[in-house]
C-alpha cells in the first residue's frame, strides 16, 4: 500500500566465506534492492510510532503510515481512499517518516 527506499540501500551482508573483520570488506555485498531492501524502513517506522503510542492498533499504524506517504513520481492517483489518493504500483506513495511520527505525538506535541 506503501513504497519506500529498496535501490543501494547499505548493508554488511558477506557475500561469502568472510567475516565481519574483513575491514577491507572484499567479502561484503556493498548494497541491496528491491522489496528485501524497502521492507526494513517499514518495519522501523512501524516500531518508531508503536515506541510513541504503544497502544495504537495495527489499523492505526497502516492509516498513519499511508496518510502520510508522500505522492511520488509523474504518476495521477486516480483511486480516492480513506488514507488519501492510491495508485496501482505505488500505493499511497512513499513512507515519510517525519510526518508519519508527528501524526503520532499527542496533539499538544505537534508544531
Amino acid at each position: 500500500s506503501v513504497v519506500a527506499p529498496g535501490v543501494g540501500i547499505p548493508t554488511t551482508t558477506l557475500q561469502g566465506k568472510g567475516n565481519l573483520s574483513d575491514l577491507d570488506r572484499r567479502d561484503w555485498v556493498s548494497d541491496f534492492q528491491g522489496t528485501s531492501a524497502a521492507v526494513p524502513h517499514i518495519t522501523g517506522l512501524t516500531a518508531l510510532l508503536l515506541h510513541i503510542d504503544p497502544t495504537l492498533t495495527s489499523d492505526e499504524v497502516r492509516n498513519i503510515i499511508e496518510g502520510t506517504a508522500d505522492r511520488v513520481g509523474p504518476v495521477v492517483y486516480t483511486t480516492s481512499t480513506a488514507n488519501g489518493p492510491w495508485r496501482a504500483g505505488v500505493g499511497h506513495g512513499r513512507i515519510n517518516a517525519f510526518d508519519a511520527l508527528k501524526a503520532a505525538l499527542p496533539a499538544r506535541l505537534r508544531r
